[in-house]
């Protein structure tokens, strides 16, 4: 398992750190990258993404203190059992994290939002964004410290299609150990009424639709619930009607999670940036941390 996690000037790695190792992946190796912007960008990354490149007089002082918080943050790994190697670069932040997981073959990208700005700075121009959107690997976006003591609790999103699955595949193959209670939560979104345009024509079943589409969500969620036993040793499902971020949100209050688990398909920087994606709306307006499960490409390369 090969984790990058990017490192900004000062702290903010620190959160990050503790939740991998609550998480616990088997055989982890981490890699962390500074980056010293500059205006480098490319078709991913839009130009707003981008900062002015430093004065020269100004760089010796911006790469040292980047070394210095590499060095800062390899040690409270290594106090954290978490053995790290440290990379400095320079460029658009978001797109080296991103070209180095694919050149060094990462499964996870772990960035840590800055708490500063204002929202619509966070929303429109954050390397955060960025990276969910470019990125090809699985993301863990984290924000502030868990506060768990007795194991992880998370909530596992899913909408039951055939691309989730294969993210449940991939949850299971990079095998995280620290989730000691996981609760799978769908969304059922159908109304009654719309239903019941699922037995148009056939009166005597509109009543039926909605029991029909209960029952097999409930399936599904067994289905799912069994696979994931070798990743949570308790696991509730929960069905609930109403829109997913709306459902995602209040199951993730009531059964006091700190991470969101759920999958993110998309092909290219603008279709994943959409409005309206519901793993999306998880990284720019919750405040719990997100896992993003994003399946390989064929021809990556497993660690």
């Amino acid at each position: 398992m090969k984790a990058l996690l990017g490192i900004e000037r000062g702290s903010g790695h620190e959160n990050a750190i503790r939740l991998l190792r609550q998480l616990d992946f088997p055989d982890l190796t981490v890699d962390l990258l500074h980056c010293i912007p500059s205006s480098a960008t490319d078709s991913r990354f839009p130009d707003g993404l981008s900062e002015e490149a430093p004065p020269s007089s100004h760089h010796a002082t911006l790469e040292s203190e980047g070394r210095e918080s590499l060095e800062i943050a390899k040690r409270f790994a290594s106090e954290h059992g978490i053995q790290a190697q440290t990379w400095m670069t320079s460029g658009n932040p978001a797109r080296a994290l991103v070209e180095f997981a694919d050149k060094h073959e990462s499964n996870l990208i772990i960035v840590c939002p800055s708490p500063k700005g204002s929202i619509r700075t966070f929303l429109m121009g954050s390397t955060t964004r960025a990276v969910v959107a470019g990125a090809n690997q699985s993301i863990l976006v984290v924000k502030g410290k868990s506060e768990s003591t007795n194991g992880l609790k998370a909530v596992i999103a899913t909408d039951h299609s055939p691309y989730f699955d294969q993210c449940i595949e991939e949850l299971i193959r990079l095998a995280p150990r620290g989730i000691d209670a996981a609760t799978l939560v769908t969304a059922n979104e159908i109304e009654h009424g719309v239903a019941a345009l699922l037995v148009r024509g056939l009166p005597a079943l509109s009543h039926e639709a909605p029991k029909w589409i209960a029952e097999k969500l409930v399936e599904l969620s067994n289905q799912t619930a069994e696979k994931l036993k070798s990743i949570a040793p308790s696991i509730e499902i929960k069905i609930v009607d109403g829109h997913p971020n709306d459902v995602i949100h209040d199951v993730m209050i009531s059964t006091g999670s700190e991470l969101v688990i759920m999958g993110a398909q998309g092909h290219g920087f603008f279709h994943r940036l959409k409005f309206g994606s519901k793993s999306l709306h998880q990284v720019v307006s919750e405040s719990y941390s997100v896992f993003i499960l994003r399946v390989p490409s064929k021809d990556s390369s497993k660690a």
